[in-house]
C-alpha cells in the first residue's frame, strides 16, 4: 500500500511540474550457464519515442553465484543513441553489480548496487544518468502466487552522479516501476510494466513515461 501511494504522490507531482515525454521499451534476451555458479546473459534492447527508435543497445553479461544471497556481475554494453538533432552516436558502457536477493514466505526481495562507466560518449552537453558515470541503487519485490504463471512485480532506484553535475556529486533521478510477469512456457518468460523517471531538482526536464516490454528464454 505505502508503494502505491508514492507511486501515484510522485505521479501526481510530475504532472504538476514539467513536460511528458512517453516511450516504448523492448527487450528480448537469453541465458544460461557457462560451468557451474557462472552463467551468462545476451539482450537486445530497442527504446522507440515519438521520433521512431531512441536508442538501440545490445548486451553481454557475466554472473557469478558466490553465495545463495550474492551474485556479483559484470556488463558490456554498446549504445546508439538519438541526439535531438536526429543523428545517432555510439558509446560504449560498462556496468559492474552487486546483486543481493532473499526470499521471505513467498515473497522475493532483491537489490542490486550498479556502478556504471561510460567511454568514446563523444560530445556531451549535460549529465544524462543512462549513459554517464553513475552509481545506481535499486531494490525490487516480486510475488509468487500460488498455482498461478503471473508474478507481480515493482521495483525503486536511485541514480547518483558522482562527479558531473555543476553542483557536484549529488542523486540525480529517481525510476519507480510496476508490472507483472508471466511464464508462458518452460524456459520462457513475458514480462510487462510501467514506469516513471523523474530527475530530483530538475523541474525543467522532462518527466518519462515508459511501457516495458521484454521476453527471456532460459536455455
Amino acid at each position: 500500500m505505502r508503494i502505491l501511494i508514492c507511486f501515484f504522490a510522485i505521479a501526481f507531482s510530475a504532472h504538476t511540474f514539467g513536460q511528458h515525454e512517453f516511450e516504448t521499451w523492448t527487450k528480448v534476451s537469453a541465458d544460461g550457464d557457462v560451468i557451474s555458479d557462472l552463467s551468462w546473459s545476451g539482450s537486445v534492447s530497442t527504446r522507440f519515442g515519438n521520433r521512431g527508435v531512441n536508442t538501440f543497445f545490445p548486451q553481454v553479461g557475466l554472473e557469478y553465484k558466490l553465495q545463495k544471497w550474492f551474485r556479483p556481475s559484470v556488463e558490456y554494453r554498446f549504445i546508439l543513441d538519438q541526439d535531438k538533432y536526429t543523428n545517432f552516436s555510439a558509446m560504449h558502457r560498462l556496468n559492474f553489480n552487486a546483486n543481493f536477493k532473499a526470499e521471505v514466505d513467498r515473497f522475493n526481495i532483491s537489490s542490486r548496487l550498479r556502478y556504471q562507466y561510460a567511454f568514446n560518449r563523444g560530445s556531451v552537453e549535460n549529465f544524462n544518468p543512462d549513459f554517464d558515470q553513475a552509481i545506481r541503487l535499486r531494490f525490487g519485490v516480486k510475488y509468487n502466487i500460488k498455482k498461478n504463471p503471473i508474478t507481480p512485480l515493482a521495483t525503486y532506484e536511485l541514480f547518483y552522479d558522482p562527479a558531473f553535475s555543476a553542483s557536484g556529486p549529488s542523486l540525480s533521478k529517481m525510476r519507480l516501476a510496476i508490472g507483472a510477469s508471466v511464464k508462458v512456457a518452460k524456459k520462457q518468460r513475458l514480462s510487462a510494466k510501467y514506469q516513471l523517471d523523474k530527475r530530483f531538482m530538475s523541474f525543467d526536464k522532462n518527466i518519462r513515461h515508459v511501457i516495458a516490454l521484454s521476453y527471456r528464454y532460459s536455455l
